[in-house]
This record gives C-alpha cells, sequence and structure tokens, in this order.
C-alpha cells in the first residue's frame, strides 16, 4: 500500500492527522542535540530540559500502568489522537520496528539524563521497557523470546531480544540486576562467542565483548579488530564497483558503504558499547588526547585495551611501539570527563589523582598496565579540551 500512488495521499493524511501532533518517545533522540548544547556552553537550561523531560516520559509510563505509551496529544494525554490507544504512533509498538525503537529511545533518553545529571535514577525510563517484555517473555525451541510488537491483537512479533540493548543499560548502571536481566533474557542464546554482521548501527556485538572484560573470551580482540577490517575492506570494495546512478540509490546507499567501522576500536580502547544509533551519545570509561599535537586520540606508535571494567574501575594496557622515542598522553574520565579518577595502581604503587584527567609518559618501546579507580558520573560533562583547565599532572 505505501507504493501505491493512488492510496497514498490518503495515508499521508492519516498519518498527519493522528501520528505528527503531539509526541511519540522517538523524540527522546532529541536530549543529544541538547547534551551537547550543555557541554559546550554549560548553561543549566539544557541540562534542566533534559531531565524534564526524560521525567515527563517516565511519569507517562507509570500513569500507563508502567507501559512506555508510544503517543501523546499535546493536551498531555495518552492516546488523544489515536482513539485513546497508548499504541500507534510514529515509529512505536504497532511500527515494524516495535521494542527496537521505544529500547534504543528510552535508552539515549535516559543516559543523557544520567550523563547531565549524575542521577541513576533517569535509567528507570529505559530499564521500565525492558522489565515489560521481560514480564511477557516465553520459551520457544530452547530460546527466550519476547514480543516486539503490540495492536488490536495484543502482544505479537515474539523473538529473541537483542543483547546489546541489555548490555548497554548493564554499562551505564552497573546494576547486578540489570546484570541477570542479560542472563534471563538472552537463555538459550551462546553470546560469549562472536558471529559479526556489519549492522546499520555498528553496535550490535556489546555481548561478546562483555565476554572478554569479564574474563570469558580472551581472544575477543583479535577477534573483532579481524571482523571489522574485514568489513572495512569489503565496504571499500563495494565503493570501487559501485556504478550506480542517483537514481538507482535509497536512503541506505552509502550507509551500506561507509567503510568507517568504529565498534572494536570503542570496545577495546575506550572501554564501552558503541554508541547508540539514531543519535545516541558516546558513553565510556576512558578518552586519550595528544598533548603534544593538541588534538583527541592516541599520539602515533601508542595503543591501548582496556581489559576489565568494574563499576569502580578499569584496567588499561598502554603500549608505545616506538623503539627509540618517548611518547606521552593525557587520559581523561570519560568522553566528556563525566567520571573522575580516584587512583592509578601500576606494579603494586598506588597513586591518588582525585581528577579528571591524567597524563602518562610512555618510555620507547614501553608496555605496562594500569589499574585505574573511578568514580562514575560524579562531575559536569565538557568538551573543554584537558590542556584548557590546567589540571593535568
Amino acid at each position: 500500500a505505501w507504493i501505491d500512488d493512488a492510496r497514498f495521499p490518503r495515508i499521508l493524511e492519516a498519518m498527519n492527522q493522528r501520528m505528527m501532533r503531539g509526541d511519540v518517545p522517538l523524540n527522546l533522540t532529541a536530549t543529544s542535540l541538547v547534551a551537547n548544547a550543555y557541554m559546550y556552553g554549560g548553561e543549566p537550561k539544557y541540562r534542566t530540559w533534559i531531565e524534564q523531560y526524560v521525567t515527563a516520559w517516565t511519569e507517562r509510563t507509570r500513569r500507563n500502568n508502567g507501559i512506555l505509551p508510544d503517543n501523546v496529544g499535546l493536551s498531555g494525554q495518552i492516546g488523544e489522537n489515536m482513539d485513546g490507544k497508548w499504541w500507534g504512533g510514529y515509529y512505536g509498538w504497532r511500527w515494524p520496528h516495535g521494542l527496537f525503537n521505544q529500547i534504543e529511545a528510552t535508552l539515549i533518553g535516559g543516559a543523557n539524563a544520567y550523563l547531565v545529571s549524575g542521577d541513576p535514577r533517569y535509567l528507570e525510563l529505559p530499564r521500565s521497557v525492558l522489565q515489560l517484555v521481560e514480564g511477557l517473555a516465553r520459551v520457544e525451541d530452547g530460546k527466550t523470546v519476547v514480543p516486539h510488537r503490540h495492536s488490536e491483537r495484543g502482544w505479537y512479533d515474539y523473538r529473541p531480544l537483542s543483547p546489546a540493548h541489555l548490555v548497554y543499560l548493564w554499562y551505564l548502571s552497573q546494576d547486578p540486576q540489570d546484570r541477570q536481566r542479560i542472563n534471563t533474557l538472552t537463555a538459550g542464546v551462546s553470546l560469549d562467542t562472536l558471529s559479526y554482521r556489519k549492522g546499520k548501527g555498528d553496535w550490535e556485538h556489546a555481548a561478546a565483548w562483555l565476554a572478554f572484560v569479564e574474563g570469558r573470551n580472551p581472544d575477543y580482540p583479535l577477534q573483532i579488530l579481524r571482523a571489522t577490517y574485514a568489513a572495512s575492506l569489503q565496504r571499500l570494495e563495494m565503493i570501487r564497483h559501485d556504478h550506480s546512478v542517483p537514481a538507482d540509490r535509497n536512503v541506505h546507499h552509502w550507509q551500506e558503504r561507509n567503510p568507517i567501522v568504529l565498534e572494536g576500536l570503542v570496545q577495546l580502547m575506550l572501554g564501552g558499547p558503541n554508541h547508540v544509533y539514531h543519535g545516541g551519545l558516546l558513553h565510556c570509561r576512558l578518552f586519550y588526547f595528544d598533548p603534544v599535537r593538541r588534538r583527541p586520540g592516541l599520539p602515533p606508535d601508542v595503543a591501548a585495551l582496556v581489559e576489565r571494567i568494574a563499576p569502580d574501575g578499569l584496567t588499561v594496557q598502554l603500549v608505545n611501539l616506538h623503539p627509540t622515542e618517548p611518547r606521552e598522553l593525557i587520559l581523561r574520565a570519560g568522553a566528556f570527563g563525566e567520571h573522575r579518577f580516584t587512583t592509578v595502581c601500576q606494579k603494586g604503587a598506588v597513586t591518588h589523582v582525585d581528577r579528571a584527567v591524567f597524563r602518562v609518559l610512555l618510555q620507547p618501546g614501553a608496555c605496562g598496565k594500569l589499574d585505574v579507580g573511578m568514580a562514575r558520573f560524579v562531575n559536569q560533562p565538557s568538551y573543554v579540551a584537558p590542556w584548557a583547565t590546567h589540571d593535568v599532572e
């Protein structure tokens, strides 16, 4: 029906009348735009907006018996333009994407509110979506499946839940109950080994990474780097042999050919899953800066691998591959300095730091591990470069 020219005007009219007025969960992705404004200028009004907006959706969910509604009218009434139905909104529960969009949008909104406020209660919103489908889960062919859609027929479209969403929530919260939910909702599915397929989001393999940082999959770094490198080569080959013309290209044409594949590097170097698709920010444990060139990223010849993460710290291995020259780098706690280092331990020697950044000098050919203590989400996030704060030692 969507490609029937005779029907399309009626479809468009219905969508404008029922879906284009009011609010839908998908709009939670706009919190990333507002968070960027907050981190550039630090104006409290942006933090307040994010907190109030995520709180509004949390309260709507509570009013709807714990179910995230997918449409709210301009008056604030759930189902105002959908004949009183809490489902049926734009990219909502009846949409083919169903659960996927509801959990993504709430993860983005909850994570951004946690980022700017330091208050984990905002994670209640994405957690409520997972708790909802957890209560509706069943086992089919030995695997746990959950409903992804809802309509007049009730809950339907039962299939396995993407573990990436579950891992992401646990990564943010570090709550043991969120960790247990990963096991519960992925029962019957092997998660500890990598089965790689590059999706649109470039963040689908968080479960195998989790097995690595928990010590169950020591070969994961090699596995993911080989897989993502092969994906980059494959896409470059597609570009070389792309003889299409603009009229033949759909919205996914260049997306499917984008040779930049980030997931493995983000996981291994920054200590976190890649950003949530459709507008999520980068929520990670570490970020690096080159103080000599005054730019983000590792200096030349330097490699980093985050081997362990815990609620109060991590272990990172740093290597200087240059045989004759030292290298300096700056480590920051979080992509935006939202965390704070508490201690740094090397070979049993503990240094107390109590700041968001510290400097490391790597001698020629140096290779070593740092056990780093960390307090999470305790600083105001900012895009200000470390050398602008005069707080690097």
